[in-house]
């Protein structure tokens, strides 16, 4: 092969070598094809040839042991794919320096063209191939040195990655245990007032507002000591004006479905728009969702590292709907299911802003309508 034909991953590693060393090598390059499925190289075989890959797409696999890499069919040790290689790459660098067995299976994923060149066959040139293989060896040192201080690089940014998320998962894991046993305390000093108090009607304002303090304000004293940003609890703007027109488009859906089925039944009390207590609906409705939501939902789907998110919103919304319990069954039954629409409209904008225009919707629609 005449020097200026050389395969471009060749003729970069060469840039800048003479034009007598060039030649050697490119009558030493020989051009190999592998099948789909065929192997480049075996991991511990013996070579010293390298590999310039000029078509196709080639997987890197790694031999393991042990049980937490489990075992193959035949119960020998499992192959884990590290990296894939395309053309332009270069591979057998470490082999052809100082013909170490190979550290890895290469095998090919589409049929793949490359140029082989053995330092056994490079040394049989005579001086000349001596000289080119010296050559080689001072610029494959270079680029192997690169490597691996991008390898280095990359696995220390990783692992401090992984660190601050194993970080984080404890903090909310704290944070969650510490929901739970606010949640609890709550739900029994509800059940002890109503036991203590067996007149006292359980949608009044004395014991709404009580249970939802005694969650709400532990949790802002928990998220104010957590050190985490706020966006991170829900209180954020960032894509809160269309979240804001979703939950209101979602809203307005519910209220006329609500109408149709009970055909614009009166409310019960004589008309919300007068009743005093629903004054504040509003701002209840931000507490509730800041806690069942922006603390429960959230410190869940950390905690649980739960990329999904759809178990997050089942357990939020059943941890809730138990905390309604004091109203009842249905109280619990309709808080949890609701709270699985409220959750996913959270899951999907990550704000408050949305979810809080919808349960103000669909709650005063609910007033009014009687049915709470």
């Amino acid at each position: 092969m005449p020097p200026e034909a050389l395969p471009p991953p060749a003729l970069a590693l060469f840039e800048g070598l003479p034009d007598t060393t060039r030649a050697v090598l490119a009558r030493c390059l020989v051009q190999q094809h592998f099948a789909p499925g065929q192997a480049l190289v075996r991991e511990g075989e013996a070579g010293d040839s390298l590999f310039f890959i000029t078509q196709g797409r080639a997987e890197v696999c790694k031999r393991t042991e042990g049980a937490e890499a489990g075992q193959g069919a035949q119960g020998g040790p499992r192959s884990l794919v590290v990296n894939e290689m395309k053309a332009g790459e270069v591979l057998g660098d470490l082999s052809f320096l100082g013909g170490e067995p190979r550290s890895t299976t290469v095998v090919a994923l589409e049929p793949t063209v490359t140029w082989c060149l053995a330092r056994s066959t490079l040394l049989q040139q005579g001086e000349a191939g001596a000289a080119a293989a010296q050559a080689l060896d001072a610029r494959l040192a270079h680029v192997v040195a690169a490597r691996l201080r991008r390898s280095t690089q990359g696995h220390a940014d990783a692992l401090a990655q992984r660190l601050a998320e194993l970080q984080m998962r404890r903090e909310f894991g704290r944070l969650f245990v510490a929901t739970v046993a606010v949640v609890a305390t709550a739900i029994v000093a509800a059940l002890g007032v109503q036991a203590l108090w067996p007149g006292l009607d359980p949608h009044s304002d004395l014991l709404n507002w009580g249970l939802l303090l005694a969650m709400a304000l532990p949790m802002v004293v928990l998220v104010a000591q957590s050190g985490r940003p706020l966006a991170e609890f829900g209180l954020t703007w960032a894509g809160g004006r269309r979240a804001a027109l979703e939950g209101l488009a979602w809203g307005v859906a519910g209220v006329a479905a609500i109408a149709l089925v009970l055909h614009f039944r009166a409310p019960s009390g004589g008309g919300w728009m007068w009743q005093a207590s629903l004054w504040a609906y509003p701002l209840h409705v931000v507490l509730q969702e800041f806690v069942s939501r922006g603390v429960i939902q959230g410190s869940l789907q950390r905690f649980l590292d739960d990329r999904r998110g759809l178990v997050s919103v089942l357990l939020a919304a059943l941890l809730f709907g138990l905390a309604h319990m004091v109203y009842g069954l249905a109280a619990v039954v309709v808080t949890f299911v609701s709270g699985i629409g409220f959750g996913a409209m959270y899951l999907r904008h990550g704000n408050l802003v949305g979810v809080c225009v919808l349960h103000a919707v669909l709650g005063l629609a609910a007033f009014s309508a009687g049915l709470i």
